[in-house]
């Protein structure tokens, strides 16, 4: 994993710069909480592979798989490149710095931004309240928005 730190500046020049790489891809996986919350992973890759997988808790369980343009594809990951993401801690949960104040329950929220071999991985409990675990909240839904989750997921 050391060797995989050392890469990430330049695995986010390549999400942030002109030309999106291909193999570049970005996963959301939402885990349970005490009310119900929809149990779900969605990913977009570079070259536009949508990828679902219901677990608990959704509209369709299992798996499915769509594609869009590339172009889409490429402004759905470039945020990933951006310091919100890669200069954000690992783990944002009530007791680290980064939390705030904590809210009674919420979700665990996991993104994975990859290129090539390296990989940026952001786990928020969503009972944070702090700027930063906003700002990785809003980038979750913004997965969910591009990879169209909302056919798939109760209440979202």
């Amino acid at each position: 994993m050391i060797a995989a730190r050392f890469a990430l500046p330049v695995m986010f020049a390549a999400l942030s710069g002109p030309a999106l790489a291909l193999d570049a891809k970005v996963t959301l996986r939402r885990g349970a909480c005490e009310a119900r919350c929809a149990v779900y992973s969605a990913s977009i890759a570079g070259d536009g592979e949508v990828a679902y997988e219901g677990r608990h808790f959704v509209r369709k369980s299992g798996r499915a798989t769509r594609r869009i343009d590339e172009a889409r594809a490429a402004a759905a990951l470039r945020p990933f490149g951006e310091a919100a993401f890669r200069d954000a801690p690992e783990t944002i949960a009530p007791g680290d710095a980064a939390c705030g104040e904590a809210k009674a329950d919420g979700q665990r929220i996991e993104i994975e931004a990859a290129f090539g071999t390296s990989v940026k991985r952001v786990t928020l409990d969503t009972r944070c309240t702090s700027d930063t675990a906003r700002r990785i909240a809003d980038l979750a839904r913004a997965i969910d928005e591009a990879a169209a989750t909302k056919a798939f997921v109760r209440g979202r």
